[in-house]
C-alpha cells in the first residue's frame, strides 16, 4: 500500500477519537487475527506488512453499491452523491474494482449503543440512497463487518481500492440530519415503550437533594448511555441504586427503573442494579450519590 495521504490521515484521526482501528490481512485463504492500531504510525506499519482490510469505523456510514452492472452502478453512486451534496454532507467515493463505496463520517453516533447506531445508520442509508436503497448492502451498518481499507489491494484481482470523487464541505465529520434523529426516536419509543417511573417524595431528605435524585433517575431512564468502557457497573449503576435507596422507592417501582435504565445501557441487565441495591442496604454508614462520577458519564448534561 502507498503512504497514507493527508485527507485519509484526517479520517483515521477522527475514527481514533472514539476507538482503536482494527486491521486484518488475507493470507492463504483466511483472514488473520485483527490487529489493534491506536496511532497513524501503527496503521502505516500494518499497511506495509500487507494488512489491507479493517473493521468499519463506529462513526462511518458506507453506501456499498451492490450492483455489478458497471454503467448502472456508476449512475447509482452519482445519484447518492448528489443527494449527499444537497445537504452539504462531506463524503468520499471509492472504486473497489468490484463495486463503488461511498464513505461519510457522522458526528454523534458514538453517543449511542451499537444496536442503536445500526438503526440510525440504516435510516441514513435509506434517506440519502432514496430510490436506490435496494442496491445498497444493508450489512454495512454493522460495524463488525470487514471492508477493504483505503487504497488496499484486492487479494484476488490485485487491483487497488482508489478514490474517484471527493466532496468536502466546511467539516469532515457531518451533523446528523435532525429529521433522521426524529425518526429514530419515534421508532425507538415504539420499540421500547416502557413505563417511565416518576419518583415521588421521600421523607427525611432535603427538598433540593430529593429533586436532584429524582431528576437523575428520570433522566437515566430515557437517555441512551453516552460512553463505553467507563465502568458502568462499578460507578454508574451503583449511583443509580444509591439514588433509589435514598428516595425509599418501593421494590416494584425500583425494578421498573432498573429495567428502563438497562434499555439505555445495552447489553447490560437490570440485575446489575438490583445487586447494587442489595449492597447499599447492607452498608452501616450513610451512602450518597457521587455527582462527580455522574458528571463524568454525562459530560455537560
Amino acid at each position: 500500500m502507498t503512504l497514507i495521504k493527508t485527507n485519509i490521515i484526517n479520517i483515521y484521526k477522527e475514527a481514533l477519537k472514539y476507538e482503536p482501528i482494527y486491521l486484518q490481512k488475507y493470507s492463504n485463504g483466511f483472514h488473520t487475527k485483527r490487529l489493534r492500531c491506536e496511532t497513524i504510525q501503527e496503521i502505516q506499519e500494518a499497511h506495509l506488512r500487507g494488512y489491507n482490510h479493517r473493521k468499519i469505523f463506529m462513526n462511518c456510514l458506507i453506501w456499498d453499491i451492490d450492483c455489478h452492472l458497471r454503467v448502472l452502478s456508476q449512475r447509482i453512486w452519482q445519484d447518492v452523491s448528489f443527494n449527499l451534496r444537497k445537504e452539504d454532507i462531506s463524503h468520499f467515493v471509492w472504486d473497489t474494482s468490484r463495486s463503488f463505496h461511498i464513505h461519510a463520517l457522522f458526528r454523534g453516533l458514538e453517543r449511542y449503543c451499537k444496536d442503536d447506531r445500526k438503526k440510525i445508520k440504516l435510516l441514513l442509508l435509506a434517506h440519502y440512497a432514496k430510490q436506490h436503497f435496494m442496491w445498497c448492502d444493508k450489512n454495512m451498518v454493522n460495524e463488525n463487518m470487514n471492508i477493504r481499507d483505503f487504497y488496499g489491494l484486492h487479494e484476488i484481482t490485485g487491483k487497488k481500492k482508489e478514490i474517484i470523487f471527493e466532496f468536502k464541505d466546511k467539516w469532515l465529520v457531518n451533523p446528523i440530519n435532525p429529521d433522521i434523529l426524529g425518526l429514530f426516536r419515534q421508532e425507538y419509543k415504539s420499540l421500547n415503550s416502557v413505563l417511565i417511573v416518576n419518583c415521588g417524595a421521600s421523607v427525611g431528605l432535603p427538598e433540593a437533594l430529593q429533586q436532584s435524585y429524582k431528576s437523575f433517575l428520570e433522566f437515566a431512564q430515557i437517555t441512551p448511555f453516552l460512553r463505553q468502557g467507563m465502568q458502568k457497573n462499578n460507578l454508574y449503576f451503583k449511583n443509580i441504586a444509591i439514588a433509589v435507596y435514598r428516595l425509599k422507592i418501593a421494590e416494584k417501582e425500583a425494578r421498573q427503573i432498573f429495567k428502563n435504565v438497562a434499555v439505555q445501557c445495552k447489553p447490560h441487565k437490570s440485575e446489575n442494579m438490583t445487586n447494587w441495591l442489595k449492597w447499599v442496604k447492607q452498608q452501616k454508614h450513610e451512602v450518597r450519590v457521587n455527582w462527580g462520577e455522574i458528571r463524568g458519564f454525562y459530560n455537560d448534561k
